[in-house]
């Protein structure tokens, strides 16, 4: 079987499983098995697999077509134009999630020092791709409850050489605590879990992401409400970036009117308009 036949295969394979990206997927993971770019597919198709490569791929595309998403197939997941290591117990960046990086950057931009906080760091894409974009000047920390996503956070930032970024394992804010010299503006950059319990979600979502890492009560705020009280009159800060689930704004817009009556909170919109993004900031 040459690589243009076992690519028709894979994609009528994914197609009837109504995967959403049958042509994308069965290239990205031929190409994972042969080592190459998908460029190399088009410019080789005749080329035959060996017995060896046709065996793994057909078990990454029979793992593809019962659900598994190609982040965990890899091994990997792309985030900022930086390679992720990505394992079983650690929730696998979204893309949409890099505004939270750009916009941190923004607000930095011009400074030659800050302190940004990551809380939830999970996988350490926020805090590492921040500290591959900024000096050694600006002070980053990962905060997660989860010993195994630290793991992984930490094994992110060897194969990165990133060491600029301070993990720290903590319960929300409950053991983190401020260095007496830290440079401003502060700015906390948060991910929590925000699905309400009941939503319905992908299966491959729901099969291979870390439920700690969905699911938050009935509303699904109970960790962003925790995380505002405790940095209500615990912290100083300049800026809270956040992800949301765009019916909670009118909640989040009530709980900022309680808990932090001085300040403005304002929301963006993601890439398919939904606004998904919030910023609490000084007046």
């Amino acid at each position: 079987m040459n690589i243009s036949e076992s690519l028709i295969w894979a994609k009528r394979v994914l197609g009837e499983s109504k995967t959403a990206t049958p042509d994308l997927d069965a290239e990205i993971l031929l190409g994972h098995v042969l080592g190459s770019p998908r460029s190399f597919l088009i410019a080789h198709s005749s080329d035959f697999l060996s017995k060896n490569a046709i065996t793994c791929f057909q078990k990454l595309i029979a793992k593809r077509a019962e659900g598994a998403p190609v982040a965990f197939l890899l091994g990997k997941r792309e985030f900022f134009d930086l390679s992720f290591s990505i394992e079983k117990g650690v929730l696998c960046p979204r893309p949409e999630t890099e505004f939270l990086v750009e916009k941190t950057l923004h607000l930095v931009q011009g400074k030659t020092a800050s302190t940004i906080i990551d809380v939830g760091t999970g996988s350490g894409c926020i805090a590492l791709s921040l500290a591959h974009s900024l000096p050694d000047t600006h002070r980053i920390f990962g905060i997660e409850n989860s010993k195994n996503a630290l793991r992984i956070a930490k094994k992110n930032a060897s194969l990165l050489k990133i060491n600029s970024v301070s993990f720290v394992e903590s319960d929300l804010l409950k053991d983190f605590l401020l260095p007496a010299d830290t440079p401003c503006p502060i700015i906390f950059v948060v991910n929590l879990p925000y699905i309400p319990e009941g939503d319905d979600l992908p299966r491959e979502v729901i099969d291979h992401d870390p439920p700690e890492a969905l699911w938050s009560g009935k509303d699904g705020l109970d960790h962003y409400r925790r995380f505002f009280r405790e940095l209500s009159g615990h912290f100083d800060f300049d800026f809270v970036l956040f992800e949301f689930h765009p019916p909670q704004r009118k909640t989040l817009s009530s709980i900022r009117k309680d808990m932090f009556p001085d300040h403005i909170l304002s929301f963006f919109p993601d890439l398919s308009g939904n606004l998904r993004f919030g910023m609490l900031s000084r007046r």
